[in-house]
């Protein structure tokens, strides 16, 4: 074994389906387009590449993912593995307005073709100003701040709805 001086470092090496799930992170707000985003590989006889990747909301039907763009990171992290590895990415966007203001659970799974899934579901709080789907306006000009607690709220914030152009008055 390395003495305790030496630079040796010892490479990951997966021996078993890979999955991270990065974006949204667990128990954050989210307010129009955002990302949905990890990476995944599998080392297992019968892999298939690319992976199917999917995503649910509140346990509806699951949608694919676009999968597999570089990740040089993940590359370098499994580096008797690169061939596998780099090619790991997934993310799509998602218009998260198209929710209602409150928690939803999004879930995402990865099925490498030998009958291997990996999933993680995660908590994530939307927040629609004005309660609409796409804003083209949202101005600050007569908008108030405090220190509520940890947080900075802002009050009088005028945000407009590009399909109807109503204006409404909100908080954050």
């Amino acid at each position: 074994s390395p003495s305790p001086t030496s630079s040796v470092t010892q490479a990951a090496e997966a021996t078993e389906q890979q999955f991270v799930f990065e974006n949204p992170t667990a128990d954050s707000s989210a307010s129009g387009i955002g990302i949905l985003s990890g990476w995944t590989f599998s080392p297992n006889a019968g892999a298939v590449y690319p992976p199917t990747v999917e995503f649910s909301i509140d346990g509806g039907e699951f949608k694919r993912i676009p999968c597999c763009q570089e990740r040089l990171d993940v590359a370098a992290e499994y580096p008797t593995q690169q061939n596998i590895a780099l090619q790991s990415g997934f993310g799509a966007l998602f218009n998260f307005n198209q929710l209602t203001s409150d928690d939803h659970t999004i879930a995402i799974r990865a099925q490498d073709g030998s009958g291997a899934t990996k999933s993680e579901t995660r908590t994530v709080t939307v927040v629609k100003p004005g309660d609409f789907e796409f804003l083209d306006q949202f101005d600050l000009s007569d908008a108030d701040a405090f220190i509520v607690g940890f947080s900075l709220q802002l009050d009088n914030i005028k945000v407009r709805d590009k399909a109807t152009q109503e204006v409404r008055t909100v908080s954050a």
